[in-house]
């Protein structure tokens, strides 16, 4: 039971991190109907592409990373292509967790943000090079410590919500500009894929409890955003609707916008509440792809202690300068990583899947028809676009 609670917390925790403060600020854009309907799609594409990649680690033992897997059905071409990717896409996840983790805290405890991120650097390293064991005990606790406070903040706002303004609409449709920026984010903020091969480690490869962890660790993630983006952005357009069109417009940014909801009610304890929800959504993330990136760094090299403190200082060395460096780091990255999701959660697995086809005797059932392999290419394809014409729109705007 433990190692399966620690699989699912850890892909739900790796998962619930960047959407509780992105997607209520992109999703203000459409409708409760339409964002529900997104939900849906994007928690199915989430758990069948997650358990694609799952099923490349059950079929290959020489090698637990998507590197290795490339390299052992396809060639060194996929492989370089794989491994320049996943590794880009945990540095930008990462910096972007740290940026908006500082951007937090260092407003609540009145200190440079800078400072903040270097302290927040240091002790994820200490976790990472010390002490896994305590970085998943943690990180089980912390989630659901979550869990707990998000179902405490969603009764407490239920009762200042004006519920009838959730199907008002708010006449305009979903235009091709808004599914640009919406997709990306979204999918990343269900990115948990490359977390896979820690889950697959931690389960010794047995086949039920991965794929268990991956439909909790899917199923979690969608209620758990869609309750808090609905109620959030519900609160907003009841009490502050001038505040709720400049967030529709892009013109608030993450501190103002969980500012703005601190500020909102009469009672002291939900600005403190919001700011725990925040924190925790972040650090359990944080350890997520902290940890599968030290894995992914350590598969193919020497597993004694001195290596792996030079493993833990790659890892955090390159987000914490990019978190410094790049201002506003926190949705232009995600927006980045939304695209180099995909090449590693779509295009890589399936790809692999039809070249050694895997699906003739793949040990997870669903997998074993084309289609679905199919409609995940198709899927990744369609989402690729979007984020490509949503980076084009930004460089030539």
């Amino acid at each position: 039971m433990r190692q399966k609670l620690n699989a699912i917390f850890l892909l739900a925790g790796t998962a619930i991190g960047s959407g509780m403060l992105s997607l209520p600020i992109i999703l203000s854009k459409i409708d409760t109907i339409p964002m529900v309907i997104l939900m849906l799609i994007f928690t199915a594409l989430t758990y069948f592409s997650a358990i694609v990649r799952a099923e490349l680690n059950f079929q290959s033992s020489a090698s637990n990373s998507l590197e290795g897997i490339s390299l052992l059905f396809s060639g060194p071409k996929v492989a370089w292509i794989s491994k320049v990717s996943i590794r880009l896409l945990f540095f930008a996840l990462l910096s972007a967790y740290i940026y908006g983790l500082s951007d937090i805290l260092s407003v609540q405890l009145k200190v440079s943000p800078r400072l903040m991120m270097c302290c927040i650097a240091c002790a994820v390293f200490a976790l990472l090079a010390y002490s896994e064991k305590l970085l998943l005990l943690l990180n089980r606790w912390l989630f659901a410590a979550l869990l707990v406070v998000v179902l405490v903040i969603m009764l407490i706002m239920a009762a200042h919500v004006d519920r009838s303004i959730l199907l008002v609409p708010t006449r305009r449709s979903v235009h091709l500009g808004d599914l640009t920026i919406i997709a990306p984010i979204l999918f990343t903020s269900f990115g948990f894929h490359g977390t896979i091969p820690s889950v697959t480690k931690l389960c010794r490869n047995d086949v039920r409890i991965v794929k268990l962890a991956c439909l909790w660790g899917s199923v979690i993630p969608a209620c758990v955003y869609t309750i808090w983006t609905a109620s959030s952005l519900c609160l907003l357009k009841s009490r502050v609707p001038e505040q709720f069109q400049n967030l529709a417009s892009g013109s608030v940014n993450l501190g103002e916008f969980i500012a703005t909801l601190s500020n909102i009610t009469n009672l002291p304890i939900i600005g403190t509440i919001i700011w725990v929800i925040a924190t925790l959504a972040i650090v359990t993330s944080i350890f997520g792809v902290g940890l599968s990136l030290v894995d992914d760094l350590q598969a193919q090299r020497s597993q004694n202690h001195h290596a792996r403190i030079l493993i833990c200082g790659i890892t955090i060395i390159p987000p914490l300068l990019i978190a410094i460096i790049v201002p506003n780091a926190f949705i232009q990255v995600l927006a980045f990583a939304g695209l180099l999701l995909v090449v590693i959660a779509f295009l890589v697995p399936t790809f692999l899947f039809f070249k050694a086809k895997i699906f003739q005797r793949a040990f997870i059932k669903c997998l074993r028809y084309k289609s679905t392999g199919i409609i995940l290419m198709l899927s990744g394809i369609a989402i690729a676009t979007l984020e490509c014409i949503n980076l084009l729109r930004h460089w030539f705007s």
